[in-house]
C-alpha cells in the first residue's frame, strides 16, 4: 500500500503523502491481501473443472457467481463491500466456521514468491494457485458461506455478526500503552508490563462471563422527573 501511495496509484489522490491523504489511507479499508492476490484468485476460480472447487473434505462445491463477485469487488472492507466476506473466508476465516485455516495460514504460506530479506517491500507475493491447500481453502470458503446461508455477494456488514445464542467470542487483546493516562491509576502501565512479559488480556463478552469477572458494578439511572 505504501508503494502505491508513493506512486499515486491507489486512488487516494496525488502521489506522495499529505496530512489529508494519510487520513484517507487510514479509513480506506483496503484489504492488503487482496491487493496481492485477488486477480490470481479470480483466475483460479474461473479455471476449476466443471465450475466446481475442491474442499478439504474431499468433495467439491459449485463456484456459482463467486468468481464474478470477487472480480467486481474493489478490494475494500467497507460494511457494504460485496466480495469482502468471501475473501475473508478464503484468506483468514476468523469470522466464519470453516474446515480450513485459510490460505494465508497454510503451512509454507500461499505464495509463489515467499518473503525475502533482500526484497522486503516486494515480497511475499503471487498466489500459488497450483497448491492443493490454496484451492481447498477457496472451496472451504464457499462451503462455509453456504453453510451459514449467506450468498457469495453478501455485504460484509451483514456477514460479520455474532449470534449470542451460539457461543461467546474468544479473543485475546493487549493495549501496549495501557488504558489510563493517570499516573496514579493501577491501569496506567499494567498492560505495558504485560506486553513486556509477552502476556495477553482476556476480554469478556457474554453476560455470565462479565458477571463472573466484574470488579465493580455501577448503575446509572435517569433522574426522576421533577414535580411541579
Amino acid at each position: 500500500m505504501i508503494t502505491r501511495r508513493i506512486a499515486g496509484t491507489d486512488g487516494l489522490g496525488p502521489a506522495g503523502f499529505t496530512l489529508q491523504n494519510m487520513k484517507n489511507l487510514m479509513f480506506s479499508d483496503i484489504q492488503y491481501g487482496a491487493t496481492l492476490v485477488k486477480a490470481q484468485l479470480v483466475t483460479m476460480c474461473r479455471s476449476f473443472p466443471g465450475g466446481r472447487a475442491p474442499t478439504s473434505t474431499g468433495s467439491t462445491i459449485a463456484v456459482g457467481d463467486s468468481c464474478d463477485v470477487l472480480a467486481a469487488w474493489n478490494g475494500r472492507e467497507n460494511p457494504d463491500s460485496r466480495g469482502a466476506a468471501l475473501f475473508q473466508a478464503f484468506w483468514c476465516p476468523f469470522v466464519f466456521a470453516s474446515n480450513s485455516a485459510g490460505a494465508l495460514c497454510q503451512s509454507g504460506g500461499p505464495w509463489t514468491r515467499p518473503f525475502s530479506a533482500a526484497n522486503p517491500v516486494g515480497t511475499p507475493n503471487g498466489l500459488d494457485t497450483a497448491s492443493t491447500a490454496v484451492q481447498q481453502a477457496f472451496g472451504d470458503a464457499l462451503a462455509s458461506l453456504t453453510a451459514a446461508h449467506l450468498p457469495y455477494d453478501v455485504p460484509l456488514g451483514q456477514a460479520v455478526t455474532w449470534n449470542p445464542g451460539v457461543a461467546c467470542p474468544q479473543a485475546a487483546t493487549l493495549l501496549t500503552y495501557s488504558q489510563s493516562g493517570n499516573p496514579t491509576s493501577p491501569h496506567y502501565a499494567d498492560q505495558t508490563r504485560l506486553f513486556a512479559q509477552r502476556q495477553w488480556v482476556t476480554p469478556y463478552f457474554c453476560a455470565a462471563q462479565v458477571a463472573a469477572h466484574a470488579v465493580s458494578v455501577m448503575q446509572v439511572r435517569s433522574p426522576a422527573p421533577s414535580r411541579q
